[in-house]
């Protein structure tokens, strides 16, 4: 996906994403992430994980549609609700 270290900590990784010159969409994010975990089959992803990540990112693509009522959101779109439930772990 990326290099470990650029997002070590779950404050890092959230500084990243919601950085207000970060205009990736969360499924753009979601997909990339599916197709380098997708390249790693046989090496430290298996197959059956990948199926489960598309699952995923089709299943996020009906969710947003409902609730956002558009076909993409951005993580600055979603800061709140995303750090409320940080907070509660």
């Amino acid at each position: 996906m990326v290099l470990q270290d650029e997002y070590s900590t779950p404050d890092a990784l959230l500084k990243k994403l919601f950085n207000k010159k970060t205009k990736k969409t969360v499924l753009q994010f979601f997909k990339e992430h599916n197709e380098e975990s997708r390249l790693r089959i046989g090496l430290d992803y298996a197959y059956s994980t990948i199926n489960r990540y598309d699952n995923c990112y089709k299943s996020l693509q009906i969710v947003i549609e409902k609730e956002y009522g558009k076909p993409y959101i951005t993580f600055s779109e979603t800061y709140s609700e995303i750090q409320t439930l940080s907070d509660g772990l």
